[in-house]
């Protein structure tokens, strides 16, 4: 039986959503967080503290999402930094050039076209 490669995600926005969303994604068979982004907390601090955890996993938390994914060749970000279309495009613009894809919880999203088409059309 082949093995399945695992998931790589980057985890972005490390506060009280982000930090849950880690955890969870810690404990996922077949999912390995392999950078972390924040906007303001935690960042250049080692995930595992950010998240609570009695050890270091050995990723520091950044404040530059195009770096991170310059460097972890991720399969995925999961953002939970904001609520806001207009502050969330350009770091799904940011994964797009680095051919990620992304899952947010920004709620405007699931109604973008409505607030904003000609950003969406970017898209």
């Amino acid at each position: 039986m082949r093995r399945m490669e695992k998931v790589k995600v980057v985890l972005y926005g490390v506060g009280e959503m982000g930090k849950r969303i880690g955890l969870l994604l810690l404990k996922k068979e077949g999912v390995e967080i392999v950078g972390a982004v924040g906007r303001r907390r935690g960042v250049r601090q080692d995930l595992g503290e950010v998240l609570g955890l009695d050890k270091k996993l050995g990723i520091r938390v950044s404040d530059d999402l195009d770096a991170v994914l310059s460097k972890a060749k991720s399969d995925i970000v999961v953002n939970s930094t904001t609520s806001f279309l207009k502050e969330v495009y350009p770091q799904i613009a940011t994964a797009v050039k680095h051919g990620v894809n992304m899952v947010s919880t920004c709620e405007e999203l699931s109604y973008s076209y409505i607030l904003d088409a000609q950003l969406c059309i970017q898209f």
